[in-house]
């Protein structure tokens, strides 16, 4: 602009040189193509203006939206990858809550069947005790009471049979052989009343015995299958329940997935986004710092011109 003004100033002297009194056509069309690019120029650095005001609101607000996506993101990600932990420690604690449970059916059954072979063992010692002791009670029956006793059809003696008549030997020394035969009788009947309803009480206690081991049987199977019936049903519960948290826990996993590529996008957006703003301050930073000074110098030196090109109009060379 000074290398125009100085032009300007040339020429007027070169005419004021050679006595071209008011021919300034050529200055007056240097100072209007001064006064033009100056207002050009004006328009460029508005232009700009506008342009890198609007630029740093779009990029500004760009940069707010997705450091808070990215943010966002981040916690959800965070969120998901804290249940995904949670439910990975939910299933194992059922997992092994089956384990546990299947052990304590397992020792369950092998403690029922352990009770139960003690129970057959009992029953049938106590059952073959009552039938021994019948036997036996039978046979004293024969010898003291015939007519009560049961006749039996078996050749081979039995140890009911023994039995008897070991009873039935001891009562005879007892009651001695010089006797007379009533009183023989008499105490033989007694004592044989006596033994047999001692077996009777040995029999009725036995019968006793086998009636409690039965019920108690009975009453430990149905605690026993209560408790397979309660392990079907919590193992059944348990099991639904791990399906629902692996199905719970893959969809979280997706989403998981997604956001983690909707967080590494947006992060190199925010990334891209603050290159570029940098980019704009090396660019505007000057336009929009200087805007107004620059604005304000070129209005004067338009004025200035304007000035100039009105004193020509009337300019006498002796000033030159």
């Amino acid at each position: 602009m000074a290398l125009l003004q100085s032009t300007v100033m040339s020429q007027i002297k070169e005419q004021a040189k050679f006595g071209n009194k008011g021919d300034f056509s050529k200055v007056n069309k240097m100072i209007d193509d001064m006064i033009s690019l100056l207002g050009q120029e004006q328009k460029d650095d508005e232009e700009s203006q506008k342009w890198c005001t609007s630029e740093f609101d779009k990029s500004d607000d760009t940069k707010k939206s997705l450091t808070k996506a990215v943010k966002s993101l981040a916690s959800s990600i965070s969120q998901c990858e804290d249940e995904i932990a949670s439910l990975s420690e939910q299933i194992q604690a059922k997992e092994d809550s089956i384990k546990a449970l299947d052990k304590s059916v397992a020792e369950a059954s092998e403690q029922r069947k352990k009770e139960n072979s003690e129970f057959t063992a009992e029953m049938s010692a106590n059952n073959m005790a009552i039938e021994l002791i019948g036997k036996a009670k039978n046979k004293l029956l024969q010898f003291y009471n015939p007519d009560l006793a049961v006749t039996e059809t078996e050749p081979e003696k039995t140890m009911g049979d023994e039995l008897a008549e070991s009873f039935v030997q001891l009562q005879s020394q007892v009651a001695g052989k010089q006797a007379p035969e009533t009183a023989k009788y008499s105490k033989k009947s007694q004592g044989g009343q006596t033994i047999v309803a001692l077996m009777d009480k040995l029999i009725r206690e036995l019968e006793v015995s086998v009636q409690e081991c039965d019920n108690m049987e009975k009453s430990c199977q149905k605690e026993y299958e209560e408790l397979l019936a309660d392990a079907e049903k919590t193992k059944k519960e348990d099991t639904k329940c791990i399906c629902d948290k692996r199905k719970a826990k893959a969809d979280i996993e997706e989403t998981l997935g997604e956001e983690k590529r909707e967080h590494s996008l947006k992060s190199t957006s925010l990334a891209e986004t603050k290159t570029y703003i940098s980019d704009l301050h090396r660019q505007c930073d000057f336009i929009l710092a200087e805007f107004d000074n620059r604005k304000e110098a070129r209005g004067a030196e338009v004025e200035g011109l304007k000035k100039a090109k009105a004193v020509l109009a009337g300019a006498d060379y002796k000033f030159f």
